[in-house]
C-alpha cells in the first residue's frame, strides 16, 4: 500500500478498482489540513486522462506484467499479434490505437501490457524501422515519405523509395537510416 504524497509519476496504482498510471504528482502542505495531493491520472483501460485529489488515501499498487510478441497484421478495425514462444494470438482494437497503429509493420517486436487477465496496452520501442513506399518533394532540404505502416513523415533528400529507416516513437519523426 502506498501513501497518496508517495505516488510519483510512471507508477500505475488501483484506483477505484481499475489500474491508473500517475502522470503528475504535486504535494501541497496547509497549516490547517494535512498535506493536498493532486494528480495526474490514466486510467489504463479507458485511456481517460484526469485530475484526482488523493489526500490521505492510501493506494495499491497495480502490478502490471509484459510479454514479448510480433505484430502480425491489421484485419478491419483490429491489430493482431503473436506471442513469440507459444504462437497464441493477441488482439486490440485499432480506435483506441490510431497513432500507434503507424508505426506498426509486420514482423514489429514490441510488449504487450496486462492487469490481472486482461490485455490492456502496448508498449512501442523508443524507435522503429519502416519502409518507404511513396516520397513527395517538400523542399530542397526534405522530402514527404509515406511507410508501408501508413504513417508519414518528413525525410532527407537522399532517402529512395524502398528505404528503411527508423521512425521515433515519441514524435513520429525521422531518426536515422
Amino acid at each position: 500500500m502506498l501513501e497518496a504524497r508517495e505516488l510519483r509519476a510512471g507508477q500505475t496504482i488501483l484506483y477505484k478498482g481499475e489500474p491508473h498510471m500517475v502522470l503528475d504528482h504535486s504535494f501541497n502542505k496547509t497549516a490547517m489540513r494535512g498535506g493536498i495531493v493532486k494528480c495526474k491520472l490514466k486510467n489504463l483501460y479507458t485511456k481517460a486522462i484526469f485530475i484526482e485529489e488523493l489526500s490521505n488515501q492510501r493506494l495499491e499498487k497495480a502490478n502490471l506484467s509484459k510479454q514479448e510478441v510480433i505484430f502480425t497484421h491489421r484485419e478491419k478495425d483490429l491489430l493482431k499479434f503473436c506471442d513469440v514462444q507459444t504462437y497464441e494470438e493477441y488482439v486490440l482494437s485499432l480506435e483506441q490505437y490510431q497513432w500507434a497503429s503507424g508505426f506498426l509493420e509486420e514482423g514489429t517486436t514490441l510488449q504487450l501490457v496486462w492487469f490481472e487477465t486482461n490485455l490492456i496496452d502496448f508498449v512501442l520501442p523508443e524507435k522503429v524501422q519502416l519502409t518507404i513506399v511513396d516520397l513527395t518533394p517538400v523542399n530542397n532540404e526534405v522530402q514527404k515519405a509515406k511507410f508501408a505502416s501508413g504513417h508519414e513523415s518528413l525525410v532527407p533528400l537522399f532517402c529512395k523509395e524502398g528505404d528503411k529507416v527508423f521512425i521515433s516513437t515519441e514524435n513520429g519523426k525521422y531518426h536515422s537510416k
